[in-house]
């Protein structure tokens, strides 16, 4: 174990990429190298799920007609959490507006059902004419 770290902390970086790139070379790890590669191999993973939501994000929005502003754009680029992302991704297809992705759920339950009747915050629609407190 002690010779096959100390080859390896002295090759180039193409040789240890060619190394990395051989098919069955996890069989020859250690137990912390086994746990060290499937932890890299999640974070990687969680990496490109994340960049592939906000390209999402960004694709329905530029298609919506709603440009996000550069700061818009850094705030969802920049964003590592894939449920948020996840949510802001079904928020883009009925909000008006990119400012409408941030808007808190309390915000959301006050805005105005289709039909022109106000929603209360319980979720039923308030009457015609009924008065508010």
């Amino acid at each position: 174990m002690l010779y096959s770290l100390l080859i390896e902390a002295n090759l180039s970086e193409a040789a240890r990429k060619a190394i990395e790139m051989q098919p069955g070379l996890v069989n020859f790890f250690s137990a912390a190298q086994r746990r060290n590669f499937e932890r890299g191999r999640a974070e990687g993973k969680a990496e490109g799920e994340t960049k592939g939501a906000a390209a999402a994000l960004l694709k329905i929005l530029m298609r919506r007609g709603l440009a996000p502003t550069a700061e818009q754009q850094r705030r969802i680029l920049k964003c590592a959490d894939l449920a948020m992302l996840e949510r802001w991704l079904d928020r883009s297809l009925s909000v008006s507006s990119v400012n409408e992705l941030w808007a808190s759920p309390k915000t959301a339950s006050r805005r105005v059902h289709r039909r022109g009747q106000p929603v209360i915050a319980n979720g039923r629609r308030r009457p015609q004419g009924a008065l508010t407190r």
